[in-house]
């Protein structure tokens, strides 16, 4: 299986932005109060999400199987994973995990996540330790986690 790292603009915004509402919607929706959704579908609109890729120090990584955008993370501050999803198909393949992989090697001394609780122990797999039990805000439920780099 050849997957393809490119980094994604805002040309692929609708493509990505897509990709992520469909996989949070069949997996994470489902256990989130509707301020939760609304607030998580807000963040991921292409339009915000074109801005955030604006910043010199934002960007977003997509993994592509031939043409099709099976997986995607976006990082802000060249440390925070603000979003990582596998289109379902792909979910267990090491897509996700080769995605962190890329992204640190753009991130600074240390890369932190808000993760979802049902990506938890995926982070912990991957080296992240979680610094704080799981919190809500503005209805989306997570747990703070932290990787530190070794450069």
């Amino acid at each position: 299986m050849k997957v393809d790292i490119k980094q994604l603009t805002s040309l692929q915004a609708e493509e990505a932005c897509t990709l992520v509402q469909r996989v949070f919607d069949a997996t994470i929706a489902p256990s989130y109060q509707e301020l939760g959704r609304e607030h998580f579908h807000s963040f991921v609109d292409p339009i915000a999400f074109s801005h955030r890729l604006d910043n010199p120090a934002h960007f977003a990584l997509g993994a592509y199987q031939q043409d099709e955008l099976i997986a995607m993370i976006e990082v802000r501050d060249f440390s925070h994973i603000c979003l990582l999803f596998t289109d379902l198909a792909w979910q267990g393949k090491g897509i996700g995990s080769l995605l962190v992989q890329k992204a640190s090697m753009k991130c600074l001394e240390r890369m932190d996540v808000n993760a979802a609780p049902g990506a938890v122990s995926f982070y912990q797999r991957m080296g992240f330790v979680p610094t704080a039990k799981e919190q809500e805000t503005d209805g989306i439920k997570y747990v703070p986690m932290q990787k530190q780099l070794s450069k």
